[in-house]
């Protein structure tokens, strides 16, 4: 048996250890990018997920949190698209195995690692578990509940080139976006098997990917029009028995909102360093959440309602996030030793959804 040179195994470590420091470096990454997820996951892990493992405030989901919701996912998909249409731009020269190969090692181990805990711990059945990570749930739905999520997400990047390659004359990319929109939703009206979740979320995806190519767009944008547009998406969800198309307008222009207006003022957020430490984590928080309430729920769980949510929002959350950062900085530094050529502009960690 040969066995592997000691020193050269050292070296490659070390040089790994210090690309990786330089992936983790706050300081290289986006801080504004960093604090809208750390944000975002904050509301879904640290509230609309929360409660639903106690009674004590049963009316958490109502008129206002529903909307703020569908902001927050819509803010990821945003984020999404942005990010993985900049990295698109960048890597273009590298052709689309290397592109499919660096999307999904990043994503999808850590994706099917937690479907796996999801179905040991029993939440949520094998079969929907088993088509939400093999993607089948987002052309033959119903998707596992939470897990949808990152499976819609790792669909979208499926298309991304295409989009890029589109997104170079900008009347194309919106007249080939609307076609792939109305094929889409034309083919669910009449077949019932896309899952709906695809149509609600692509106009965002396909905005994010936008101001990956023309970021000036950011700048350019009236915060004045995007705040009417705003309004009236919201007035529109009041609309007794609305189908749940009409929910896009909402979808796009409430992270639209959000986006333009923390990237502009930068400056204003960074002395929320911590939003950045849990940006960066917020994959592991969103894949990890559940499972270790679940676990740390069977492990003690007061009898109070009181006490019980400050044991999920004082305890157990911030040893989710602590948690999740440990599992990115660990899963960084595996992808970052087995595969070098991943680092891209400092940027591993986190969502890119």
């Amino acid at each position: 048996m040969i066995e592997p040179n000691g020193d050269i195994f050292h070296q490659n470590f070390s040089k790994a250890q210090n690309r990786y420091m330089i992936g983790v470096n706050l300081e290289t990454r986006n801080f504004a990018i960093d604090f809208l997820k750390g944000i975002s996951i904050l509301y879904i892990a640290g509230y609309w997920h929360l409660f639903n493992y106690t009674k004590a405030f049963p009316n958490y989901q109502n008129v206002v949190t529903d909307r703020l919701l569908m902001v927050t996912l819509g803010l990821f998909v945003l984020i999404s698209g942005y990010l993985i249409g900049t990295k698109a731009n960048n890597d273009s020269k590298n052709g689309l195995v290397v592109f499919y190969s660096k999307r999904l090692l990043r994503i999808y181990p850590p994706f099917i690692f937690f479907s796996i805990i999801f179905y040991i711990l029993n939440i949520g059945s094998g079969k929907k578990l088993f088509k939400t990570a093999t993607l089948i749930s987002m052309v033959f739905p119903p998707a596992a509940n939470t897990l949808w999520f990152v499976a819609m997400i790792i669909t979208f990047y499926l298309i991304t080139p295409l989009l890029i390659n589109m997104s170079k004359n900008m009347v194309k990319y919106f007249l080939f976006c609307v076609l792939l929109f109305g094929s889409a939703f034309i083919f669910n009206h009449f077949f019932n098997i896309l899952n709906v979740r695809l149509i609600l979320f692509f106009p965002i995806f396909a905005v994010g990917v936008l101001f990956a190519s023309y970021k000036e767009l950011i700048d350019n944008l009236r915060l004045s029009v995007i705040s009417l547009f705003l309004i009236a998406s919201i007035m529109v969800t009041f609309i007794d028995n609305v189908t749940q198309f009409l929910w896009i307008p909402l979808i796009v222009f409430g992270p639209l909102f959000c986006f333009v207006i923390i990237l502009r003022k930068e400056k204003m957020i960074e002395r929320f360093k911590i939003m950045g430490h849990i940006g960066y984590a917020s994959l592991f928080v969103y894949l990890s959440h559940r499972p270790i309430y679940v676990l740390l729920k069977k492990l003690y769980f007061p009898q109070s309602e009181i006490s019980q949510i400050f044991y999920l929002a004082a305890v157990c959350l911030p040893l989710i996030i602590v948690i999740s950062w440990v599992l990115q900085k660990w899963y960084n530094n595996i992808i970052l030793f087995v595969s070098p050529k991943l680092v891209t502009n400092g940027r591993i960690g986190g969502l890119s959804f």
